[in-house]
């Protein structure tokens, strides 16, 4: 039987402009609902602020 070992890496960054959770999600090359599902203290994924860390998936 062969297992497999999944790591799980992920980054976290700060925002440097204002923008929305799905452009950042595009620019990453992220699944927007896993961005979504990492970043729960995220109030509205339409306005993400300067400044907000964030985590990467």
């Amino acid at each position: 039987m062969v297992q497999t070992l999944q790591l799980l890496v992920q980054k976290e960054i700060t925002v440097i402009i204002s923008c929305k959770l799905y452009s950042i999600a595009l620019r990453l090359g992220v699944s927007f609902d896993n961005l979504v599902r990492e970043n729960v203290g995220v109030d509205n994924v339409d306005v993400i602020y300067a400044g907000q860390p964030l985590i990467i998936p």
